[in-house]
Parts: structure tokens; C-alpha cells; sequence
């Protein structure tokens, strides 16, 4: 089964960025582990599951549907093929039932599953559907098919699901498709479509589902005009550039946060009608102007991950503004009153993996947070600045840190929260030794 959550990272941010550190420092669920592998720079590991043969059973069809939950649902993607007599058995299923690897289904089986309405289905295998097995699915609250090819009497079928339809395998809108698909009333995943004909934007507009379609990067104006009427929440991730100022009001109307990661091109007027206190904002911006930081302070929280450096002026106009903001692209940080503002603003992660050097009143500041703090990037301590983030009340990550002296290393030594350090640190035998006593210092291979 797909992620039903948007990217990791961003996820990972939406969730813990602006909460409290105990947020994801208690019970380890597999969704947490992944969080915490994701801000540690490593990849996420996947959730162990036994292995299945390729068709079930009834009675090990009864017992699975037994043991799942409206949270975990029931992983079944190591079957190939379901017959009609256990597709009724599943339909119980609580939660989302995965059956990623099943790549023909009957329309028997088809309308097994459907017989309950409520059921949650992933089946992103199937590549072809028939409309009469279409039809049967279309009688799903939720349905995943991010493999399928459909023809238009195939996604006028699934125009019917009652929920959520993800069709990430569409790649071509046009008008006929999108008036059917506009009936979706929650949300609607498209995340195959590179453009859109402002006719297709037209259809879309009436639905009341919350639309994805992360991968369009230009809009021409007549499109985003059209796009600018639907107001059930856009997901335009993959938007590059933003200056029509209707569809911008239209973003800042929504209740979902504004997630524009790669659009570093948005006119003025645009960033103006952008900016609310109520929502999140995510903007792929690389550069600032005072005007820009002006206006954008005036959001409540606010992320921009590619600006690299900000001057002088614009520090000042962030530290004198209520914006709860982040930047995690820094490459440089040698302002200690900035610092400590991100420190402040950092929930439970505070991300400077990019910056290499720091002066020791920044390290000073620092070290007052309780975040995990991801220094992956600095490359070299002096004694003042190991003693201060040896006390550190957070997960530490150094792993940038190429050298280490003895004496640093006795700093370390006796820390008692975790601390990442590469199996490149160069360490006499004798401080490696102190070090991989405390079991709380990890040393991880870097990345390649």
C-alpha cells in the first residue's frame, strides 16, 4: 500500500515541528520510528511483516481479518489472487486492506469486497480494470489504484466512490474524465497529471474533495482561473510558479496548510493574498527580498527550506515579528539572537543540518533547546562548544565531525541522551573506546 501521508519529511515536520518533544518520545508506533529515522538522515526502515503465501485461505482469511485494527488495517500485498469466498471475509477488514500485489480481480470478487461500503482497499497492481468490475469497486469509501490505465467508462465507474479515490496513474486529464471524477466528495489524488487544459480545470472546479495533483509544475492563466473556483483544497506541490492572484486567495482560503515546496517563483501580489495567520505555509522561495520577509512574518508558522542565507536587514525584520518560522536551508548561522529564536521555534526538531561552521555564542544558544538538533553538517568543535552541547537535553546529531580530541571525547563520554557520530570521526584508540562505552553514542556509516 502507498503512504497514506503526503512526503516523509514534510509529514515528519507537519508532525513534530510544532508540538512538544514528548509528541513522538513515547511509545515507539512504526510511524514514529520512521520519523525518527527520517530526522537522524537515515533511510526508513520498513515495517517487518511475516511473509504470506501468494493466495489465503478462508480460515487464514478469518484469522487475519480477526487481528486488524481501524489503525494498521491488514497488509496483505504478498497476495497474488483472491477468490469471491475470501474477498467476502476481507470485506471485514478494519481499516485499510492492502492488496498491492494482486494484479487480476474478477468482478465476483470485485463486488465480495464491495458488499461493505465502508471498506478501505488498496490495489495497486491492477493495471486493467473492466468497467464492470470498475463499477463494483466504485461502491468503496476509499479505493487505491495507482497503477491502473483506465478508459473513460472506467473512471466514470469510479467517479462513484463515496471517499477518497487515489488514481496516481493517470497521467492525462481531459474534460469527459474530470467531470466524472469531480463527484469524488472528499479527496481526490491525481498525482500523475503534468497539466491541465483549462477545460479539465473547468470540470474539476465544482467538486468538494480535497484535489492532488503534485506533479504539475506551470499552470497557463485560463487554467488557474478555473482552478481558482474549487474550493474544496488544493494539494499543487509540484508548482513552480504562482502568479495568478486569484488561484493565490483561493490557497489561502483553505483549511489544509499551504504546501508549495518548489515554487520559488511567486509575484508579489501573489505572496500578499498568500498570507494568513491562520495557516501553515511551506514556500520553495531560494531568495528574499525585505518585501517579501515583510510580508511573509506576518504568517503564523512558516517554513522555507531552500533559502540559504538572509541578510541583515531581514534578520531583523523576523526577530521583531510574532512568525513562528524555520529555516532549515541555512548554510550559514553566526547571528546568536537568531539562533536562539530558532531554537525557540523548533517544537521538536530544530534543523540546521546544512550549516558547517558556528561561532561559540550560536553553540551557546543552541544548546539551551530540548529539540533533536541535527548539526550533520558541522564539521569541527573546540573544547567551549563540545562542553556546552554535552549537556544538551535532546537527541544530538554530530555526524559531521570528521576529528575528534581526547579531551572533546571525555566530553562526550559521559553524555545521557543520545548522540550520532560517523564511523569516519577519526578517534585515538583510547577515546573511541570511552566512547562506545556509552551506549547512548551511535555511530552510523554516512551516506553515500
Amino acid at each position: 500500500m502507498q503512504s497514506l501521508y503526503p512526503s516523509l519529511i514534510f509529514v515528519a515536520f507537519l508532525l513534530i515541528r510544532f508540538s512538544t518533544p514528548s509528541a513522538i518520545a513515547a511509545t515507539p508506533s512504526p510511524e514514529n520510528v520512521a520519523i525518527q529515522q527520517a530526522v537522524e538522515n537515515q533511510e526508513p526502515a520498513p515495517i517487518p511483516v511475516k511473509k504470506l503465501p501468494s493466495k489465503l485461505s478462508p480460515e487464514m482469511a478469518r484469522e487475519l481479518v480477526k487481528k486488524s485494527t481501524l489503525k494498521l488495517g491488514l497488509d496483505l500485498d504478498h497476495i497474488q489472487e483472491i477468490d469471491p469466498e475470501v474477498a467476502t471475509i476481507l470485506s471485514q477488514t478494519k481499516g485499510v486492506l492492502s492488496l498491492d500485489g494482486v494484479t487480476t480481480l474478477d468482478e465476483v470478487s470485485a463486488k465480495a469486497l464491495a458488499s461493505n461500503k465502508q471498506l478501505s482497499v488498496s490495489l495497486n497492481s491492477l493495471v486493467e480494470l473492466s468497467p464492470q468490475v470498475a463499477s463494483a469497486l466504485g461502491k468503496l469509501s476509499y479505493l487505491e489504484l495507482n497503477k491502473l490505465k483506465p478508459n473513460h467508462q472506467v473512471v466514470a465507474e469510479l467517479g462513484n466512490v463515496s471517499s477518497t479515490l487515489k488514481l496516481d496513474s493517470l497521467e492525462s486529464l481531459d474534460a469527459q474524465a474530470a467531470a466524472s471524477l469531480s463527484r469524488i466528495p472528499f479527496r481526490l489524488s491525481l498525482n500523475g497529471i503534468k497539466t491541465i487544459t483549462a477545460e479539465a480545470a473547468q470540470q474539476l472546479a465544482p467538486s468538494k474533495a480535497l484535489i492532488e495533483m503534485n506533479k504539475i509544475a506551470m499552470l497557463s492563466d485560463q487554467a488557474a482561473e478555473e482552478l481558482s473556483k474549487h474550493m474544496g483544497g488544493w494539494s499543487l506541490e509540484g508548482l513552480q510558479q504562482l502568479h495568478h492572484v486569484a488561484l493565490a486567495k483561493t490557497l489561502a482560503q483553505q483549511r489544509t496548510a499551504i504546501n508549495l515546496p518548489l515554487a520559488d517563483d511567486i509575484s508579489l501580489e501573489c505572496l500578499a493574498a498568500l498570507v494568513t495567520k491562520t495557516n501553515y505555509h511551506q514556500l520553495g522561495l531560494r531568495t528574499l527580498t525585505d518585501e517579501q520577509a515583510r510580508l511573509l512574518v506576518q504568517c503564523d508558522r512558516l517554513l522555507l527550506p531552500r533559502i540559504e542565507s538572509i541578510s541583515q536587514e531581514q534578520i531583523e525584520i523576523f526577530l521583531n515579528s510574532a512568525c513562528r518560522f524555520d529555516l532549515p536551508g541555512l548554510k550559514e548561522l553566526s547571528d546568536a539572537r537568531l539562533a536562539a529564536r530558532l531554537t525557540k521555534n523548533a517544537g521538536a526538531m530544530l534543523d540546521l543540518r546544512r550549516v558547517e561552521a558556528m561561532p561559540e555564542e550560536v553553540i551557546r544558544e543552541i544548546s539551551q533547546g530540548t529539540a533533536i538538533l541535527l548539526l550533520n553538517n558541522l564539521r569541527s568543535l573546540n573544547v567551549t562548544m563540545a562542553k556546552d552541547l554535552s549537556h544538551y537535553k535532546g537527541n544530538l546529531n554530530l555526524s559531521g565531525l570528521r576529528e575528534m580530541s581526547d579531551e572533546i571525547a571525555d566530553i562526550f563520554a559521559s553524555r545521557e541522551k543520545t548522540l550520532f557520530l560517523s564511523t569516519e570521526l577519526k578517534l585515538t584508540p583510547e577515546a573511541k573506546k570511552r566512547l562506545e562505552a556509552n551506549r547512548r553514542i551511535i555511530f552510523r556509516q554516512p551516506k553515500s
